[in-house]
């Protein structure tokens, strides 16, 4: 149970943030930040009048579709110094991988339209090439963060 719920996200930052964990229950999307995500000063619940970071944290993409067609993973890869090669990353794979700990996920733009997010990303590993670039597109109805604690920055 988290004590902070926002459903808007107009407040919130995922830059630089990096999500360790996530699945899929009752067609939610759960990705876990254990470091948390940032809030901006403006934001209604944030005591600190600066921004500020969570403890850790959780955010749900209620999809619009089922998994499969809701949400598409494309990494990139670079092929000979000259160019990148993109992959499609299959939402499973993606899953294991990111809980078998192969990858952490960090955030860095984020490009919203109607009903589709689309992230742009890192994904981290602990060999070379270290990180591969990633782009992440989510069609949700809705989009639920949730955290417990808030620190100034």
């Amino acid at each position: 149970m988290y004590q902070y719920h926002d459903a808007n996200g107009e407040f919130i930052s995922l830059h630089d943030c990096r999500a360790a964990k996530a699945s899929i229950e009752s067609n939610i999307l759960s990705l876990y930040f254990p470091e948390g995500i940032d809030i901006e000063a403006e934001h209604p619940d944030n005591p600190h009048q600066q921004a500020a970071y969570t403890g850790e944290a959780r955010l749900d993409f209620h999809l619009l579709y089922r998994p499969d067609v809701a949400v598409t993973i494309y990494i990139f890869t670079e092929e000979n110094d000259t160019r990148d090669i993109r992959e499609l990353y299959e939402l499973s794979q993606f899953l294991n991988d990111i809980n078998n700990r192969q990858y952490e996920l960090e955030f860095l733009y984020t490009y919203q339209g109607y009903q589709t997010v689309l992230y742009t990303c890192w994904l981290w590993m602990q060999e070379p090439p270290y990180h591969k670039e990633c782009y992440l597109f989510i069609s949700a109805r809705q989009i639920d963060y949730y955290w417990n604690e808030m620190h100034a920055d």
